[in-house]
């Protein structure tokens, strides 16, 4: 067991924050490839072609590529901190050999058959499939590399390199938005395609330059006989709840589907902009937090993990939750500032504005359900989160089917707020009430009782002042400052007053560095 003088000194705060600071130029980059596609292509039936494979591909990947920091990533630090080098390095070249080989595998599927597979995948017709055909075939390449740059970047994490990983997430989105505005007038939609390809090619090369310089160079051999066993025992459960899940996720694009030319790619970018604070604010300090958690689990310090688990929910919170209340109430000039240029019809900005309307209350419960799950995960506790997390997402599946048939694309998004609220959310705390007694609960819930009294306050005050403000009404981008400055002149003094847990420790940590 590994003592708790040995673990990092560097604080969650300093890592993530620099994780984050790089990360969120690469969720900004991303973005801006997807307003590219609305800037120059507009909401298309070839545009629906390309975001559908685009979506589809990243599914499938995800179906590998999800266990990579949830379960390998635990098992690989345990075998580093009981310092057995040797063996985690074996480990790491077996699991790089049967990757490899799923991914090639995968990749010629996608390169031979492309017509047929996506006429099976999603509602679209034949002859739509085969007048974009050569836009398929480049998404073979897109899946390998998405698999094994993912497992190249988790490597880097268990290094503690959390820059470099960080690093390759900007390279990536850079070189596709670079490669899409030099060919788009060129090439026109299969530049879309080309791009998202050689953008990954340029990402794998940085990863396995940056993986050689920290010495870490992984190569595929079979091998770590019984490592691969002990993953395969933990991974079984957690891989065939995420096999559900990740149908969940698709399912969404194959309802879409069948909708009208133009509106799968107008619920795609309010996806686009609901998930962006997850990937720009959470999910980069969630890496980070992620390999703490699994140290101080790999250590037996429970205590400590309440601890640390305590104040990232506190945090997340504090940030999520006026976070989504103010896109939710903003969600028509968000839409138009982003999108309102170039050949995105008002229509689908009106489509648009509706969906983000409904999706942005979904990013608190999405981004605190991740922490809880990653606490369970740490513990190596899979079974009953993936038996009712399955139960979830066939929940979800169904409510889609039904309320797009009843309301249609609105039914999307209420189908996910609803199973969100009223069963991942409570689900999430259950399991760490469960695997982890030595968490704060009661506290948690009692910062997250006063985060929803001051956001509802907040918002009642905007609420009632804008519409006095006339002169700013016609103007989407001077609206939008002054309704989320406001917001925030009301929110931080309330936060204040009510001594929220997380705003005390974020002033203590300030004031730490600035006398270090």
């Amino acid at each position: 067991m590994t003592p708790a003088s040995d673990l990092p000194k560097r604080s969650l705060f300093s890592a993530a924050l620099g994780n984050l600071a790089i990360s969120a130029a690469g969720s900004i980059l991303t973005y801006l490839s997807f307003v590219l596609v609305a800037y120059m292509f507009g909401a298309t039936a070839q545009t629906d072609v390309f975001v559908f494979a685009s979506g589809f591909v990243v599914v499938v990947a995800a179906l590998i590529t999800t266990v990579f920091s949830a379960v390998f990533l635990p098992l690989y630090i345990r075998l580093v901190h009981v310092g057995d080098q040797a063996r985690a390095g074996a480990f790491a070249n077996a699991f790089l050999f049967y990757l490899a080989i799923l991914s090639v595998c995968g990749a010629v599927i996608i390169l031979l058959f492309p017509v047929h597979l996506f006429a099976v995948v999603s509602r679209f017709n034949l002859e739509l499939l085969a007048d974009n055909e050569r836009i398929l075939r480049y998404f073979s390449i897109v899946f390998a590399l998405t698999v094994l740059n993912d497992y190249l970047r988790v490597l880097l994490q268990a290094k503690e390199a959390f820059v470099p990983a960080a690093q390759s997430i900007v390279l990536q989105p850079a070189v596709n938005v670079l490669g899409v505005w030099a060919m788009a007038s060129i090439v026109g939609y299969e530049s879309l395609a080309i791009s998202a390809a050689a953008s990954r090619i340029v990402q794998f090369a940085f990863l396995l330059w940056r993986m050689k310089t920290v010495g870490c160079l992984p190569r595929p051999q079979l091998g770590a006989k019984s490592d691969m066993v002990e993953f395969l025992r933990v991974v079984q459960p957690f891989w065939l709840a995420s096999i559900i899940s990740m149908m969940s996720v698709f399912f969404f694009d194959y309802v879409a589907s069948g909708l009208p030319a133009g509106q799968l790619t107008a619920l795609v970018f309010a996806q686009k902009i609901y998930t962006l604070p997850i990937a720009l604010l959470a999910l980069p300090v969630i890496e980070v937090l992620n390999t703490r958690l699994s140290m101080l689990a790999a250590s037996e310090q429970m205590d400590a993990l309440g601890a640390l688990y305590a104040v990232a929910m506190k945090v997340a919170m504090v940030v999520m939750v006026p976070l989504s209340v103010l896109m939710a109430f903003n969600s028509p000039e968000i839409t138009s500032v982003l999108l309102g240029r170039g050949k995105y019809s008002a229509e689908s900005l009106a489509i648009t504005a509706h969906a983000l309307q409904v999706f942005s209350l979904v990013i608190p419960c999405i981004v605190l359900f991740t922490i809880n799950g990653r606490v369970s995960l740490a513990l190596h506790k899979t079974k009953m989160p993936s038996l009712f997390g399955s139960l979830g997402h066939l929940a979800m599946m169904g409510s889609v089917f039904v309320a797009v048939a009843l309301f249609g694309y609105i039914g999307l998004p209420a189908a996910k707020l609803l199973v969100e609220v009223l069963y991942f959310l409570p689900f999430g705390f259950i399991i760490v009430w469960v695997y982890l007694p030595q968490a704060p609960i009661r506290s948690v819930f009692g910062e997250l009782s006063k985060v929803i009294v001051a956001s509802a306050i907040s918002l009642l005050v905007v609420w009632g002042v804008l519409p006095l403000i006339s002169f700013v009404v016609s103007v989407p981008l001077l609206y939008l400052v002054f309704s989320c400055s406001l917001f925030l002149l009301v929110f931080i003094p309330l936060c204040l007053l009510i001594r929220l847990d997380s705003v005390a420790l974020f002033t203590h940590w300030v004031l730490r560095r600035s006398v270090q």
